[in-house]
């Protein structure tokens, strides 16, 4: 298990910054994410497809309450929180859905 909290640092390559809004209104406050696009192989009516998603890993301390509903702005996209944020097993890391 992790004992320090790891640095999402966006000079890594990794990280990017972005404006989260609770509830999509305010000011916001910038954080640093990690994207994580995981493409899933669904069956729908027997065929097989790809359903690509946003997926973003983001740490707890940062945004404490997030909830459906709330935005990350990357850029230009202003992205939505959808469904509820899932923690990892150290309950540090937020794994978080969202869309455009």
């Amino acid at each position: 298990m992790l004992k320090t909290l790891p640095v999402f640092d966006p000079d890594d390559g990794f990280a990017v910054m972005a404006i989260y809004r609770d509830g999509g209104t305010g000011v916001g406050v910038s954080v640093a994410i990690v994207p994580s696009r995981p493409d899933e192989t669904v069956s729908i009516f027997g065929q097989d497809t790809s359903s690509r998603r946003n997926r973003f890993l983001i740490k707890k301390a940062d945004v404490a309450n997030m909830k459906s509903g709330d935005t990350l702005e990357i850029g230009v996209d202003v992205l939505t929180v959808q469904g509820v944020p899932s923690l990892d097993g150290t309950g540090k890391i937020l794994s978080v859905d969202a869309h455009l």
